[in-house]
């Protein structure tokens, strides 16, 4: 059966049309049958579309029509594309189109790529390798305290996974770390409290250990910011010098005079207390800084009854002793035999017999018992 020019022979029912309907194709003078998932076509075959039904999408690459639900395909427009050879899925044919990743990549959200994610400034997680905080160069997590290790001219803090310049107080670097300092120093070079340079408030810096103290103890003192040892000879003080002592070690003295601690065992000073105190100047040894305090007196003074230290110059004293001796020649000889020896023993004593011993004197009688106590008269 042949067909008027212009129409082609349709097998399927012995008639001839125009063969220009969708779902079949001229071939020679013959109307045939597109495959069933092409809407036009230039052959039977599934591999001669040239568009596809509703829900379909056109490979160029071998001319079929498919889902274009597979992975490394995207659908652009009536088309079904391939994607980027990086990418398992995607939304466009770039490499930088990716939506998923083979194994062994992993998608780069800022660009949309799939890497490997081995390289500083990144980590995996789950199916995506995202970037660290730009503070470090590896890391566990995009948080300023997920670093593993650190950028260039930064300090590893173990205490909370940081990066810091760790150039503030009480941190040191030590290596790739930024160490914390002991609590009571400001600035360190260690973590031990021997290794401060510097303290926090209310701390005082000890030199000869490089610590930070209360500065409360014997021994020391408070000077600006440092806590510095006193003088060997003080107790406490409030300097080095050695009289710069506020209080003493047992068995010495504070000399408040020039703040020095002694022994006090020297003449014109007495102990009373902590203190070394100065005797008043008229006694050379004393109990007490009053002239009533005396003990024992200068050359030329004479310790009195009232422990007073005075000048023998009163009354006539010397020329007394003389004239009571006379006296008692002349009243009584008969005690002179007795009473020279004991006379002669106290005549080198005679300058520590004060008037007041002869003021009674003006009989044998009263100069018996004068003799006789003699040596009761305080020196």
């Amino acid at each position: 059966m042949t067909c008027p020019s212009g129409t082609y022979f349709l097998s399927l029912n012995h008639s001839c049309v125009s063969c220009n309907v969708d779902g079949y194709f001229i071939s020679g003078a013959e109307c045939l049958e597109c495959d069933s998932t092409c809407l036009t076509c230039n052959g039977a075959l599934s591999s001669n579309c040239l568009t596809c039904p509703s829900g379909t999408y056109f490979i160029s690459l071998n001319s079929s029509c498919v889902p274009c639900n597979v992975n490394g395909y995207f659908i652009s427009s009536t088309e079904c594309l391939q994607c980027h050879s990086t990418c398992l899925t995607c939304n466009g044919a770039l490499s930088t189109n990716c939506l998923s990743c083979p194994g062994g990549t992993y998608l780069l959200s800022s660009n949309n790529s799939c890497v490997s994610c081995n390289e500083d400034h990144y980590f995996i997680s789950d199916t995506q390798c995202l970037q660290c905080h730009s503070t470090c160069l590896t890391c566990s997590g995009v948080s300023s305290t997920s670093c593993i290790t650190c950028v260039a001219s930064s300090y590893f803090v173990t205490s909370n996974n940081s990066c810091v310049a760790c150039n503030g107080n009480n941190y040191f670097i030590s290596g790739a770390d930024c160490l914390e300092c002991h609590s009571s120093c400001l600035t360190c070079n260690g973590e031990l409290a021997t290794e401060c340079i510097t303290c926090v408030a209310s701390k005082y810096f000890v030199s000869s250990n490089n610590s930070c103290v209360d500065c409360s103890v014997d021994g020391y003192f408070i000077s600006g910011s440092q806590c510095l040892r006193c003088d060997s000879t003080c107790l406490t003080c409030n300097g080095p010098l050695s009289t710069n002592c506020l209080s003493c070690p047992s068995g010495t003295y504070l000399l408040s005079s020039n703040n020095s601690c002694v022994s006090c065992n020297v003449d014109g000073y007495f102990t009373s207390g902590t203190l070394c105190l100065e005797c008043h100047p008229t006694c050379l040894a004393c109990n007490g800084e009053l002239p009533t305090g005396c003990i024992t007196c200068a050359v030329s003074t004479y310790l009195s009854s009232h422990n007073s230290c005075v000048r023998c110059n009163g009354e006539g004293f010397s020329s007394q002793v003389h004239n009571v001796w006379s006296a008692t020649l002349l009243v009584s000889p008969a005690i002179e035999h007795r009473r020279v020896a004991a006379y002669h023993a106290r005549l080198e004593d005679t300058s520590k017999i004060l008037p007041a011993c002869f003021s009674t004197m003006n009989s044998s009688v009263r100069l018996e018992i004068w003799l006789e106590s003699l040596p009761k008269c305080k020196p």
